[in-house]
């Protein structure tokens, strides 16, 4: 619970300090990309729930072989999932905000911004997934302080890129991606040094078709239900 809050203040905090560069419209822009952003991103995401869900159930029957299955698919899975979001939401960013009725100045930085953001979903992708696995095994304090610490990082950066080198809304978007390719790291390093089932071994990635279709059948009904509020908000 902590953790969501606090995703939700710094995001708060990405808002307020893009209003201080001072560029017409910068708050604005950001403000209209929410919607998109979770409409493509939630489908993927949603996807973490599935791996949650089976990696979680596999360490609770005892099964060690399936649980590591699960959780070196998963991680793979995430990273596809990231680079498919990724070209996906490239490509129709600025077609879709301009469908939502931006345009001019609005729809150049907010087109801006979703780009930026978008390149930067497979760490995203791969923060959430690597959150997931440790969730199943009973772990939530760990991402509570690497989130915190990636938090502030953000927060740091958002104020260096805008008020030191003068950047606006693509300053808040790569301190986005920049703050979460280094919970990405943080999150796997203590999962490679981790001494449970979850344990990460580079010798040991790969997909098994058993574990893929488990996280897409768990996963799927949350992708689908977030994508739906999305397309509400949108509307």
């Amino acid at each position: 619970m902590i953790t969501n809050l606090l995703q939700v203040c710094y995001s708060a905090a990405d808002m307020i300090i893009v209003g201080l560069s001072g560029v017409d419209g910068a708050i604005g822009a950001i403000g209209t990309t929410g919607a998109l952003i979770n409409l493509v991103v939630n489908v993927f995401i949603g996807f973490s729930v599935g791996t949650n869900v089976i990696v979680a159930r596999n360490i609770g029957r005892g099964d060690k072989k399936a649980t590591e299955n699960a959780v070196h698919t998963s991680v793979l899975f995430a990273l596809i999932c990231g680079v498919i979001c990724a070209v996906v939401g490239f490509f129709i960013s600025r077609p879709i905000l301009a469908m939502m009725g931006n345009e001019g100045h609005i729809l150049d930085l907010s087109s801006l911004y979703t780009k930026i953001y978008f390149l930067g979903t497979p760490f995203i992708s791969m923060t959430n997934y690597l959150i997931a696995i440790l969730r199943a095994k009973g772990d939530t304090k760990t991402p509570l302080y690497i989130l915190s610490a990636s938090g502030l990082v953000n927060v740091l950066l958002n104020l260096v890129f805008v008020l030191a080198f003068g950047m606006s809304v693509d300053g808040v978007a790569l301190a986005t991606v920049l703050s979460n390719v280094m919970s990405m790291i943080l999150l796997f390093i203590k999962l490679l040094r981790d001494d449970s089932w979850c344990r990460l071994y580079w010798s040991k990635f790969k997909m098994t078709r058993a574990a893929v279709f488990d996280i897409i059948t768990v996963g799927l009904p949350a992708g689908v239900q977030g994508a739906l509020f999305s397309v509400s908000n949108m509307l």
